[in-house]
């Protein structure tokens, strides 16, 4: 039976991984990651003019997403019934009220 790992073995270590190490699992996909963005470097001429390409034959996905790559994604608008007074501070104080009565 071996020691359990919180116990410190003979050379004064514990049990695992070195401090500051990775897993080799975090390695693999580290080193995919980077052939992946290195295999998308060497391509991206041809890959954005069949984006293109797909957006001139009218693909309203290819052309949402040129617009997105070019002028950049729309923000969101957020929605939803206020109850009561909500302050809102940006380089000025607006005042919003759910209050319709005035």
């Amino acid at each position: 039976m071996s020691a359990p790992s919180h116990i410190a073995r003979e050379n004064g270590r514990k049990g695992g991984r070195p401090k500051g190490s990775k897993a080799s699992h975090t390695l693999q996909i580290q080193w995919a990651k980077k052939q992946l963005i290195k295999t998308y470097i060497e391509n991206i001429r041809p890959i954005n003019k069949a984006l293109i390409d797909k957006a001139l034959t009218g693909d309203i996905a290819a052309i949402r997403e040129l617009n997105d790559r070019v002028y950049g994604k729309a923000s969101q608008p957020i929605e939803g019934s206020l109850m009561g007074n909500v302050n809102i501070t940006f380089d000025k104080t607006f005042n919003v009220s759910s209050d319709t009565s005035r």
